[in-house]
């Protein structure tokens, strides 16, 4: 089975976002919050803004032949998103839409109930 895989970068100042051109993640490491930090300078130094955060994006989806046009949806086999903050040095990992993983200045937790908690109650906010 043919597969698609998306690799890209959004940054975030204060009031918008925008796809940083030219910046594709090697993903043969693991994203940390050390590679983070330095991904978000360099995405500061290639989209020429003053960044808040990043959002780096990895999906991978089935192609079907005669599909061209999008006329029923393929499959998603992979779906992550990691956010870095620079402000408060955190990482946060979504994995298939929900959260994994917060890296908040060395302060980590992988526990899901909790982090669904601290995301509604508004306590964590990763794009400030």
């Amino acid at each position: 089975m043919a597969t698609e895989t998306l690799n890209y970068v959004v940054g975030f100042d204060q009031k918008n976002g925008c796809t940083v051109p030219g910046l594709e993640i090697d993903h043969s490491g693991p994203v940390t919050l050390k590679r983070c930090g330095q991904i978000f300078e360099k995405a500061c130094t290639l989209s020429g803004r003053d960044l808040s955060s990043i959002h780096i994006h990895l999906s991978e989806f089935t192609v079907t032949p005669d599909n061209e046009d999008g006329e029923f949806p393929e499959k998603c086999i992979m779906n992550k998103e990691w956010i870095y903050t620079d402000k408060s040095n955190s990482l946060l990992i979504y994995d298939k839409g929900q959260p994994v993983y917060v890296n908040g200045n060395g302060t980590i937790s992988s526990d899901r109930d909790a982090l669904v908690d601290t995301l509604n109650d508004g306590a964590y906010e990763p794009s400030l």
